[in-house]
């Protein structure tokens, strides 16, 4: 099969051209004069060659013989084999309430696959958790299974209602396979399965926490530290992908991303107005510059990144 892989190192190098950034004591701080809609043409057409001209692998197709499940009931066992030999996914466990995610969705406090699900082989060894699961003796586990040919957010994010209302993150109920009963020893199915999934902007974030750019330390007014960081974000999404074996269909909807993602940064960009720019210049003149919160430490307070609400 053809894999869909892309060198990000002209964009790392443009965007530390376009935007040079000055060291201070505790963050890289940006130019605003910089951030002109010419420069972001720049950084733009270095995405779109780089998206344009992918680098396209040979690699061979999965000849691995998947590890016959024996270790449930016979009618469970036929779907757990059916389920299980398909290569193309990687699969995820999660204890409690998989009904309600099923006919839902998934939600959490946070978006960390690690602390929510556990990773699932293909052989009775591993599947055999799902009969006593580690975590609360779980009766219910929900399956999740992930294309590994494609590269998509996994999170959607919505605003709290209150401060008791925490579990704002979630996971749509197409990327369940369905749920493991072990007081019945029975897998029931989710009829709304998804092996591939259509970009949809309002699930924004995505699964490998690295993608983040919350640790980005770089300091400015908030409409260019926007941009900075979009930019740096979606740098990393094209990064990241190569980790996954993109196929055609996978690198058609990463394109899709990508331009969507432009277009959100070019709507950032359009709050770089002429008035913009004078109000800047009077708070240099008067020696005004952001106030960075620290700590008891004097360390800087690295806030929630609440930015990239389109991922």
């Amino acid at each position: 099969m053809k894999q869909y892989k892309f060198n990000t190192d002209e964009l790392y190098k443009t965007i530390n051209e376009v935007y040079p950034t000055k060291a201070s004591m505790f963050y890289s701080e940006l130019n605003y004069k910089d951030f002109t809609k010419e420069n972001l043409d720049k950084i733009v057409s270095v995405i779109k060659e780089i998206i344009n001209n992918p680098i396209i692998e040979d690699i061979p197709n999965s000849v691995d013989s998947k590890e016959v499940i024996t270790c449930f009931s016979d009618k469970t066992n036929r779907i757990m084999n059916e389920i299980f030999n398909n290569t193309d996914l990687l699969f995820y466990g999660h204890g409690g309430n998989a009904e309600a995610i099923i006919a839902d969705e998934f939600k959490c406090r946070y978006p960390n696959l690690q602390s929510h699900f556990v990773s699932l082989s293909s052989n009775n060894e591993s599947l055999k958790k799902l009969k006593e699961w580690p975590h609360m003796a779980c009766k219910q586990i929900a399956i999740m299974a992930i294309n590994k040919h494609e590269f998509n957010p996994l999170y959607k994010k919505r605003e709290a209602t209150s401060t008791y209302d925490t579990n704002i993150y979630s996971i749509e109920n197409e990327f369940f396979v369905g749920y493991y009963d072990s007081e019945n020893d029975e897998f029931i199915k989710n009829p709304n399965f998804k092996e591939r999934h259509d970009f949809n902007p309002d699930v924004t974030i995505y699964p490998d926490e690295m993608v983040k750019t919350n640790g980005l330390f770089v300091d400015g007014p908030d409409e260019i530290v926007n941009i900075y960081k979009e930019l740096d974000y979606l740098r990393r999404i094209l990064y990241f992908s190569s980790y996954f074996e993109l196929d055609e269909i996978g690198y058609k909807k990463l394109e899709q991303q990508v331009l969507y993602r432009i277009n959100e940064i070019y709507i950032l960009q359009e709050k770089i107005t002429p008035e913009f720019i004078k109000q800047q210049d009077e708070k240099s003149m008067n020696g005004i510059t952001n106030d960075i919160k620290v700590d008891e430490w004097g360390f800087p307070l690295i806030e929630p990144n609440t930015n990239n609400k389109k991922m």
